[in-house]
């Protein structure tokens, strides 16, 4: 077939493509043919695209070797983009795809026999773009090119890609050196700060990627009916930096003989958020007018006539509304005030009209190590049913609002709640309920008892009820008594 001329092989092509086109009409009635040939069919047509790729390639390598010859190369590109509907960038890496086919015969035989996808060869080409000359020459040898197809054969296109990248690094691993020196120092994180929320924008290695995406799944949070797997992603980064300020530190679990260990106490254990063991590196500062603070207080009877603070400011029925932000400006919806409010490490300013301070609360709720410690022992992950997340990435939560219903900082009115659940909660203003297998009694004797037996308690469930008094999220089962719950 070398001495075949191209006007024959357009005049080849002119006949596939019209008997291709008369086909077209013919397969509508695809729906009346027996399954084993339309399945004869699909397997024909599969095979086209590998055709097509390996036709392409010398045609294709000989035309961008003339246009570069004239300075047109970026012509061509362009011409590539529109025929083919891609960017000039996708038209590169056609080329590129090309490139290697023409240097790698058996590979290109094997696409053509659809023993290596299309898509395979895209990850061949880009593996082999830029690599040294040793590298490349390398992967020509006949018995070089049969280890590839046999790859591509057998594996996807995810250890595929993999595996060429191993063959590659073996080749030349100066080289491997050299790209993963390039992809650290072209490392960045831009964190953008806007009235709509914070923006991030990102590169990191390939091993400190990896590192982030365990640290980020060790989190436990997960998709699920509320979120997606990108808002899921988004709260399990929010609790390694929670984690962080913390100390990256949890309270500690029970000892084999049921003691719950103490956190270390020090001078500035005053200044600790809840439950952690040490003071935090940041602080983060929220600034309340006193008219937002008594709209954050009043929320649980929002809707009902005259159930009004009556210490709150009378004017709260013009459209104008007092929010709270934090120091640097930013807003915060109702929600989020009275989420931070309830527990994290974030200092409240509270301010007249005037803007000058009423009153500056301290950094945590008043929930010590110890309690949170015990929290941990009696509830064990997040408290919302179908929720996994361990207690390293929780909070406490006041059952009994502690901003809202002056609700005590004690066992009795704590519950382990994630990050994200802690704000359904407060967004959907829940009321908790505890629930104990066969009414041990109060969650605090509870735990106590359980701990002079020499074990940790039994599981404790909780129900999360609207103002309505229907059921938002409760267990799988319904045979433990409510022992403790928001009144």
């Amino acid at each position: 077939m070398d001495g075949v001329t191209g006007e024959a092989v357009v005049a080849e092509l002119e006949e596939v493509r019209a008997v291709l086109g008369g086909l077209v009409a013919g397969v509508r009635g695809a729906s009346s043919w027996d399954g084993t040939t339309r399945a004869r069919v699909l397997g024909l047509l599969d095979r086209l695209p590998g055709l097509l790729v390996a036709l392409r390639a010398p045609v294709l390598v000989a035309q961008h070797e003339a246009a570069r010859t004239v300075g047109a190369e970026r012509e061509l590109l362009d011409v590539r983009a529109r025929s083919g509907g891609t960017s000039r960038f996708g038209a590169a890496r056609e080329v590129g795809a090309a490139r290697a086919l023409e240097a790698l015969p058996q590979v290109r035989a094997g696409v053509a026999a659809a023993q290596v996808p299309v898509g395979h060869v895209a990850v061949l080409s880009r593996a082999l773009e830029g690599a040294d000359e040793k590298v490349v020459a390398a992967f020509a040898a006949p018995g070089l090119q049969e280890r590839v197809v046999d790859l591509a054969r057998e594996t996807g296109v995810r250890e595929f890609a993999r595996e060429v990248a191993v063959l590659v690094a073996e080749l030349d691993p100066d080289r491997l050196g050299e790209t993963r020196e390039d992809a650290r120092r072209a490392r960045f994180l831009t964190l953008t700060h806007a009235a709509e929320g914070t923006f991030l924008k990102g590169r990191v290695d390939a091993v400190a990627g990896e590192a982030l995406a365990r640290a980020l799944d060790a989190t436990g949070h997960r998709e699920d009916d509320d979120r997606t797997r990108e808002q899921a992603r988004a709260d399990a980064l929010v609790a390694l930096a929670q984690h962080a300020l913390a100390g990256g530190r949890e309270a500690r679990p029970p000892s084999a003989h049921g003691e719950v260990p103490q956190a270390p106490t020090s001078a500035s254990d005053e200044d600790l958020p809840d439950g952690s063991v040490r003071a935090p590196v940041a602080q983060v500062s929220l600034v309340v007018p006193a008219e937002a603070w008594f709209d954050a207080r009043r929320r649980r009877d929002r809707g009902a006539p005259g159930s009004d603070d009556p210490g709150a400011p009378r004017d709260l029925a013009r459209a104008r509304r007092a929010v709270a932000t934090t120091e640097d400006g930013t807003v915060l919806s109702v929600t989020g005030l009275a989420t931070a409010l309830c527990d994290c490490e974030l200092r409240r300013v509270v301010v007249d009209e005037r803007g000058l301070p009423l009153d500056v609360g301290r950094a945590r709720r008043m929930f010590t190590p110890a309690q949170r410690a015990a929290v941990v022992v009696r509830d064990r992950v997040c408290a919302w049913n179908g929720c996994s997340i361990v207690p390293r990435y929780c909070e406490l939560h006041h059952i009994r609002w502690w901003d809202r219903d002056g609700g005590r900082s004690d066992l009795e009115n704590a519950v382990l709640l994630c990050s994200h659940h802690h704000h359904q909660v407060h967004r959907l203003d829940l009321d908790v309920r505890r629930r104990v297998p066969g009414a041990v009694g109060l969650a605090r004797s509870h735990v106590v008892a359980a701990v002079e037996r020499g074990r940790p308690p039994g599981p404790v469930r909780y129900e999360f009820v609207d103002r309505l008094g229907r059921v938002r999220n409760g267990p799988a089962r319904d045979d433990e008594a409510v022992v403790a719950g928001a009144a």
